[in-house]
């Protein structure tokens, strides 16, 4: 067994080398990994990000915590959206979509993302209105699978139309005492200096991927969440494409439970293996292949914290 020293030593000299290894004087990286049986983390950083920043969490804080809470809020996720979206308004085959379809990405529904200038102000409902609102669907509803970001603005609102309580409300229901920096972005968090060719406008990421909040506060909300009755029917995969098995808010690969999130930014990633969660997140990189080189480095040193 390697000792702790030891372990802290090797991953703090393969995020030091990924740092000096970037095209980019803005280059950061930052790890953490928490034990969910015993609530204990680590957390490493290198280069232009710190762990008490804010990070643009994306995709895949966001969708985890939507799909979450309306399980846990007993919201039918067999019904279908017509009666928030009704056909007759515009909304393509509505009444035959359901909420899982939006949570498991088979709803056929297009993705916004792309569709607007970069610095455009918008809301979800644009988001919806601009890319499913009298658009034809890419497939029959639950046929087949396309990563949307539109599905999860549309299951934000319903969300908040059925409890009648803003996300911020809710997530602080639910986590202020375990993470309380976890909130919707409003364009003024700590952010990691990094952070300098952020290339949306922080509006447009919605209830899709609009959460921020540092990593300990991330990495015990996913800790809490996975440890929840819930968790099991996000990860019973609805379907699988490519290898990859979607679930609720989630994605799996043989038997590990992931989500890699691009914000065009930067890159961000969760891994769940055994009791044993992970993340990391970049600052000005968007080269999966060169992180994908020093994940394979990290994770096997990780684990054996």
């Amino acid at each position: 067994m390697i000792n702790a020293q030891d372990i802290d030593s090797t991953i703090n000299s393969i995020l030091q080398d990924y740092i000096s290894t970037s095209n980019s004087n803005d280059a950061g990286i930052l790890v953490g990994i928490i034990d969910n049986s015993t609530e204990i983390s680590k957390i490493y950083s290198c280069g232009r990000i710190t762990r008490e920043n804010d990070l643009r969490l994306v995709c895949p804080a966001s969708k985890p915590v939507i799909s979450y809470i309306i399980l846990n809020k007993k919201i039918d996720i067999n019904a279908t959206i017509d009666k928030w979206f009704p056909v007759e308004n515009g909304y393509t085959k509505s009444n035959l979509i359901t909420i899982k379809m939006l949570l498991s990405n088979t709803s056929g529904i297009m993705d916004y993302v792309g569709l607007f200038e970069k610095e455009l102000k918008c809301t979800p409902l644009k988001t919806i209105e601009t890319a499913y609102k009298n658009h034809e669907l890419a497939f029959n509803p639950g046929d087949s699978i396309l990563y949307s970001n539109t599905n999860f603005n549309i299951a934000g609102l319903i969300l908040e139309k059925e409890t009648g309580k803003h996300l911020n409300d809710l997530l602080n229901e639910y986590f202020k005492e375990i993470a309380p920096s976890i909130r919707m972005d409003d364009g003024y968090g700590n952010y990691p200096k990094g952070y300098s060719l952020w290339p949306y406008h922080f509006s447009q990421s919605g209830f899709a991927g609009g959460l921020i909040g540092n990593i300990n506060d991330y990495l015990k909300m996913m800790a809490l969440i996975s440890n929840q009755v819930e968790f099991e029917e996000m990860t019973n995969w609805v379907k699988e494409y490519n290898g990859i098995k979607y679930g609720l808010g989630l994605f799996g690969q043989e038997n590990v439970v992931m989500y890699h999130g691009n914000s065009g930014a930067n890159i961000s990633f969760l891994l769940k293996i055994n009791a044993k969660i992970i993340y990391f997140h970049t600052t000005n990189e968007t080269d999966f292949q060169r992180f994908q080189v020093y994940l394979e480095k990290l994770i096997p040193t990780l684990m054996q914290g």
